[in-house]
């Protein structure tokens, strides 16, 4: 039997892949951040000297893929070790921030690309965040009037078994040696 498609079905199938393309260049959560497969990196930054710690000791920060961290208290190298998962074709898939308990100023810029442009904060956005331990912080990108630009914070904590998950799984295929 032969599939039809009609000009009906053609334009909600292009409707629904353009609402889930947004969705994925702009995560809002850490539940949303691209993961097919191994098509994209997985990161976790220790912020801290010594054996990686359980997620209960450390505060984790996390960001959307068109976010990057440009410093850390005005480091720009902020971490000590880095667990990296290298996605076979992209470097923006879900990352974690792992900071003993404190006061963090945290410093972000953006980038956005397709085939039509490419654009770049012209200013960073600066945010200090008292981080606990236990605690799981997302920050997302937010566009706003005359384009500019802002971060938005946001509790991850129901999201603590992804995040455990994966911090679990780039532990054991990357190991803990520095």
């Amino acid at each position: 039997m032969k599939a039809v498609v009609t000009p009906i079905l053609r334009r909600s199938l292009m409707v629904l892949l353009a609402v889930w393309l947004a969705g994925c260049a702009f995560p809002q959560n850490y539940a949303n951040m691209p993961r097919f497969a191994s098509l994209y990196s997985k990161r976790v930054t220790l912020g801290y000297a010594g054996e990686p710690r359980p997620l209960s000791d450390v505060g984790v920060i996390s960001h959307d893929a068109i976010l990057y961290l440009v410093s850390v208290n005005g480091e720009k190298t902020f971490g000590v070790r880095h667990l990296i998962d290298k996605g076979l074709l992209y470097g923006t898939g879900p990352n974690q921030l792992h900071v003993v308990p404190g006061t963090y100023e945290l410093e972000f810029c953006f980038h956005e690309s397709n085939s039509n442009y490419t654009r770049w904060c012209k200013s960073n956005v600066v945010k200090t965040v008292r981080i606990e331990a236990g605690q799981l912080t997302f920050f997302s990108f937010t566009s706003q009037a005359g384009g500019l630009w802002g971060v938005e914070e946001s509790d991850m904590g129901r999201y603590r078994g992804m995040v455990e998950a994966e911090y679990q799984q780039l532990l054991r295929s990357v190991g803990t040696k520095d």
